[in-house]
């Protein structure tokens, strides 16, 4: 419903200002995605190796960032730079694709085989919606 409400408001725009509209919100989402995917990753690492999670850079007096935390956000922030640069490849959309959808397997706590095929099943009617839309109103143009 939210995002027909954006399509909708990004259709009185002309083709450019929505292209870049809609890039800047998959670059953030994207980036958020990819920070929490390797965040998770990380955290997999033996601490007997290398204690990501617990060494900690201050910043500005009491604040402090999480070693993880920081390659995780550069990890994500360049990976989603070279999407956008290299004019959206479809392998790095698909590894991005897949920070999505492991994003929301942890985010939503999948751990039924029936919630899956939900889920998953929005996504499928969800996408070629949206492909449909982005065809018809670039015909329109």
């Amino acid at each position: 419903m939210i995002i027909g409400g954006i399509f909708y408001l990004l259709s009185f725009l002309n083709i450019e200002t929505s292209l870049l509209i809609v890039n800047i919100i998959s670059i953030i989402f994207g980036t958020l995605f990819s920070y929490f995917y390797f965040n998770e990753i990380l955290s997999l690492i033996p601490t007997k190796i290398i204690d990501l999670k617990m060494k900690i850079i201050p910043i500005y007096k009491c604040r402090y960032i999480r070693i993880s935390d920081l390659i995780s956000i550069l990890l994500g922030i360049s990976i989603n730079f070279l999407w956008y640069e290299f004019d959206k490849p479809y392998y790095l959309n698909d590894i991005i694709s897949i920070f999505h959808i492991g994003t929301f397997i942890k985010l939503f706590k999948i751990i039924s085989f029936k919630n899956c095929v939900i889920l998953f099943g929005l996504l499928i009617i969800f996408e070629p919606g949206g492909i449909l839309y982005i065809f018809l109103y670039s015909m329109r143009g």
